[in-house]
């Protein structure tokens, strides 16, 4: 999944409040942190950023801020995303896996109401129109593999 957002290179508009523009999608072109996708690439550099984590043995961690969901959003501040960082940083976070997702999200976060942010209770918030977005743009780059493909949410 790192492999997806560094090569969708996804992030959420947000005002300093993060009332303003909430869950709108926007595609940076300089937001992947690793990789840098265009036509002359073909995927090398995705497929590249999923074998460096593998190779390297770390974890790679996807950490939403601004907000989690759209309809009903729950902010996701400063205070929050340092609790996650410092709970990542000092492996204290209880992690679970929610089947309907795939994805492996944090049940237990020292500092903030971890339930507040539940994926798996904000999946009627996501929107599919913004997945089929992702895979048309993956879509273009002809050498990048399905693993990371099949792996966008």
């Amino acid at each position: 999944m790192s492999a997806t957002n560094e090569t969708t290179g996804d992030e959420h508009c947000e005002s300093p409040d993060g009332r303003d523009h909430r869950g709108r999608s926007k595609r940076n072109g300089i937001s992947p942190t690793f990789v840098c996708l265009s036509e002359h690439c073909q995927g090398e550099e995705g497929n590249r950023f999923r074998d460096l984590i593998a190779e390297l043995d770390v974890e790679c961690y996807v950490i939403n801020t601004g907000a989690v969901g759209t309809d009903n959003p729950a902010a996701v501040g400063v205070e929050e995303t340092v609790a996650i960082l410092e709970g990542v940083a000092r492996d204290s976070i209880d992690w679970q896996h929610d089947d309907e997702l795939g994805l492996t999200v944090p049940s237990n976060v020292p500092g903030i109401d971890a339930e507040q942010f539940s994926v798996p209770d904000r999946v009627d918030d996501f929107d599919a129109a913004l997945r089929e977005e992702r895979l048309t743009y993956l879509d273009q780059f002809d050498d990048l593999d399905d693993d990371i493909v099949d792996a966008t949410y």
